[in-house]
């Protein structure tokens, strides 16, 4: 494991341990607030441990106080995946394949 996907799982595992040691949200009230979060983080920590990224953007991201909360919040701001047209699309490819092979009206 390199250096900055080390980082990031360290992080990420101290943010949810604050999560549930400091909070006084039920498991449930602390699911919805932030379980969005929690899979975006992830897909983070997943892309920089499957992908090979330059040494000069590592020592950028590792010189942040807290990279995974850092890139979150850029991620956040240009998200240009636009969640809900990825959910119209997946759901109406769905429908269309089900169609397709089961006649559905």
């Amino acid at each position: 494991m390199d250096k900055l996907t080390q980082r990031l799982n360290e992080e990420m595992n101290s943010w949810i341990g604050d999560l549930v040691t400091n909070s006084d949200l039920s498991s449930e009230k602390l699911l919805k607030q932030y379980s969005y979060e929690y899979c975006i983080k992830e897909e983070i920590i997943n892309y920089f441990s499957e992908n090979i990224i330059s040494d000069k953007f590592e020592e950028f991201l590792l010189d942040k106080e807290d990279t995974l909360s850092y890139l979150y919040v850029e991620y956040m701001k240009d998200d240009t995946a636009n969640i809900h047209n990825e959910i119209e699309g997946f759901v109406s490819n769905l429908y269309y394949r089900l169609k397709a092979i089961s006649e559905m009206p």
